[in-house]
């Protein structure tokens, strides 16, 4: 395994609550369940954003006093991200975190969290996250959507992983395929010389193995906990 380089991209994924539960009246009734779904491992000692999400799950108990119960589908149980966000607008879920590549569909402004060299680091990103134009951004899509978007959550910065060469500069791109996330992602690729290849979350690594793609984007931790480091030659 040999190194390759991180893109200051801010990975960005919005936690939703639909507005008819919040505003619902009875929706808060003793033993409501809260149905919350989203693509991480289930496992909370190998997935530190399923730590957050059963950590969430708790305070929301306790915070309520026991009248919110929480049920957690990880692992992409009730499907794609697109059909998790679908079950959210239905209510068929109450709760979910999605990346915004898949909530661009519907807010397309969701897409400047993914912009590359956009943050110099974490602590810009979050500077900006935070502050004004983060609430800004939440507003508008619980203003366009009718869902209604609590937080930013980080996942972390981009790394780049592929089977080719290490990636220290912008040239080393050129000719390589990879696995893009949403128009984008794509265009940047392009742009540096790269082929670009839509594929589904769940048929990455497969894709990888079998050489369909050379290589992919994701935050370091889901290289780790979805063992791309097996299928990825210079991470």
């Amino acid at each position: 395994m040999k190194k390759s380089m991180m893109f200051p991209v801010f990975m960005g994924m919005i936690l939703f609550f639909t507005l008819g539960l919040i505003f619902g009246g009875s929706a808060f009734g003793a033993g409501k369940a809260i149905n919350f779904a989203y693509l991480g491992k289930p496992n909370p000692h190998k997935a530190a954003y399923t730590t957050g999400v059963v950590n969430f799950a708790h305070l929301m108990e306790k915070g309520s006093g026991g009248r919110l119960k929480v049920k957690i589908f990880p692992s992409g149980t009730l499907g794609k991200e697109v059909d998790i966000l679908q079950a959210l607008r239905s209510n068929a879920i109450q709760m979910t975190s999605a990346s915004m590549v898949t909530l661009s569909r519907i807010f397309p402004p969701a897409q400047v969290m993914m912009a590359p060299y956009v943050f110099k680091n974490d602590a810009v990103a979050w500077e900006v996250v935070d502050g004004p134009y983060g609430q800004r951004l939440l507003d508008a899509f619980t203003e366009k959507t009718n869902i209604k978007a609590l937080a930013i959550v980080d996942s972390g910065f981009l790394a780049i992983t592929n089977n080719k060469r290490p990636i220290q500069k912008p040239e080393d791109f050129k000719n390589i395929k990879f696995r893009a996330m949403g128009s984008l992602q794509a265009s940047m690729f392009k742009a540096l010389g790269a082929s670009a290849v839509p594929i589904p979350w769940p048929e990455t690594y497969t894709s990888l193995q079998t050489g369909v793609v050379d290589g992919q984007t994701n935050a370091a931790f889901v290289v780790s906990v979805f063992k791309m480091y097996e299928v990825q030659k210079y991470i």
